[in-house]
């Protein structure tokens, strides 16, 4: 089970209290076959490993199939990341995360399906199986995990891990679509940053604290937020997870 799988809602604000650069083919403009690879361009270049590495971190753009997700978005969503990828770097020092190029993975099934915890399972039950079959490996297998940036998921969001495997998942809509979430307190792209450091620190076997300016409390105001090492060891604690290496 995730740790905080669940809408972002005001209760989750309180549940605290309680080596080398890889170059593939770019999709040209217009051109739908998601099997055609995206480039590691300048937005991509935090990447050091390749698909299906061991002891990765694979982002996913998750795409429903009543929905679709633009090359322009896209790169808006990459380039959010690494921001997300700079903030761990600045906390870990000499150290970073093992991140693979982001990924397309199609779902049988519409946002509405992965929105809900009722059979099938929604996305935390449904995704490791779909990205198995799309990357050849599931985020719960030893040595891998995903961060998985879900279409239509809105407020969804959640993260669990054990050191050597895990997943966190995040909607996409506070960053891209804000339309569709105008008026929720999450729905801004700094809010979705920080919900993604949050939840990939879930999956890197980090538990909520108290510390007012942990992100692990809260993911407001996500510069400014930090992993707190003492008392809680979050720094150590990442650094040993199987997807920790030296920074270049």
């Amino acid at each position: 089970m995730s740790r905080c799988a669940a809408p972002l809602t005001f209760a989750m604000l309180c549940c605290a209290c309680g080596g080398a650069e890889l170059t593939v083919l770019e999709s040209p403009e217009g051109l739908e076959d998601e099997s055609v690879e995206l480039s590691l361009d300048a937005d991509e270049s935090y990447a050091r490993a390749k698909v299906g590495d061991d002891n990765s971190i694979q982002p996913v753009f998750f795409i429903p199939r009543d929905k679709t997700l633009s090359l322009a978005e896209r790169r808006t969503l990459r380039r959010a990341f690494r921001d997300v990828v700079e903030w761990y770097r600045r906390e870990l020092g000499t150290q970073t995360l093992n991140i693979a190029p982001f990924r397309v993975v199609n779902g049988a099934y519409t946002a509405a399906v992965y929105r809900s915890s009722a059979a099938p399972g929604g996305i935390w039950a449904l995704a490791p199986t779909e990205i198995r079959t799309a990357l050849g490996f599931s985020p719960w297998d030893s040595g891998h995990s995903a961060v998985v940036f879900g279409v239509g998921l809105l407020g969804w969001a959640g993260g669990d891990g054990n050191g050597s495997s895990g997943m966190a998942v995040v909607g996409v809509e506070s960053l891209l679509r804000q339309g569709e979430c105008f008026g929720e307190w999450w729905c801004s792209g700094d809010m979705w940053r920080g919900t993604v450091i949050h939840e990939m620190g879930h999956m890197l076997t980090l538990p909520h604290n108290t510390h007012p300016e942990g992100i692990m409390f809260f993911h407001g105001d996500y510069t400014n937020k930090r992993l707190i090492e003492h008392p809680y060891r979050e720094k150590t604690k990442v650094k040993g997870t199987v997807f920790d290496i030296a920074s270049p």
